[in-house]
């Protein structure tokens, strides 16, 4: 089995995500006034995505570039669609905070943004994990994948989320 670069790079993103959604379908289903709470995790999740696009921009994609400037194209297109569901969520936050009230359509229109933004980045990372490590397998060791991975380190959000280092463990069975 070969080193899995997105096991841990995907994993922040994805358990905000999915960590975010709950939070707000329960914040939505008690009613209750939990707008600050709302804000603070979508910009939460917000930071985790731009801090995950950013290394995957600097660190994996130049690895596919180098040998299939096409797919790292694709993928880089497809990083920006997403960056502007991001903005656009951002923009719903900024306009609630501008409103200073309690406006209904307002929250709605950020948990329906958040929703879509969730869903795409979803879709996006189960379609671009077995491609790209398709390619980084056909092209590169695990040394450098791993290399690749501890470049993670950098980025102080996802290092405190998940600060263990983890090597290649094998499962056994019982």
């Amino acid at each position: 089995m070969r080193y899995n670069i997105f096991n841990r790079a995907h994993l922040p993103l994805k358990t905000a995500l999915l960590s975010g959604c709950i939070s707000l379908s329960k914040i939505a289903s008690d009613k209750s006034d939990g707008i600050k709470e709302i804000l603070e995790i979508v910009e939460k999740v917000l930071n985790t995505y731009n801090e995950q696009i950013s290394y995957e921009a600097l660190h994996v994609l130049p690895l596919i570039f180098e040998y299939e400037p096409a797919i790292s194209s694709n993928y880089t297109t497809e990083h920006n669609l997403i960056a502007m569901a991001a903005r656009s969520l951002s923009e719903s936050l900024q306009s609630y905070q501008a409103q200073q009230k309690n406006h209904a359509h307002l929250l709605k229109d950020i948990v329906k943004r958040y929703n879509d933004f969730v869903l795409l980045n979803y879709n996006h990372m189960d379609d671009e994990e077995p491609v790209l490590n398709e390619i980084l397998w056909r092209y590169y060791g695990d040394n450098v994948l791993k290399q690749t991975e501890e470049k993670m380190d950098i980025l102080p959000h996802l290092v405190n989320k998940y600060p263990e280092k983890r090597g290649l463990h094998f499962a056994t069975a019982a």
